[in-house]
């Protein structure tokens, strides 16, 4: 869904879909990547 977010550049989106991933049982770790790539173009 991150990606579909990233597609139409709705940044909100974007992190709510990488912090969910990351809050889960087993969270996906790549999406800490992909949180500081967003943070990196945000700034």
């Amino acid at each position: 869904m991150a990606l579909l977010a990233m597609y139409v550049g709705d940044e909100l989106q974007q992190m709510y879909h990488f912090v969910r991933s990351l809050a889960i049982a087993d969270p996906f770790h790549k999406a800490w990547d992909n949180i500081f790539l967003l943070f990196n173009k945000l700034l």
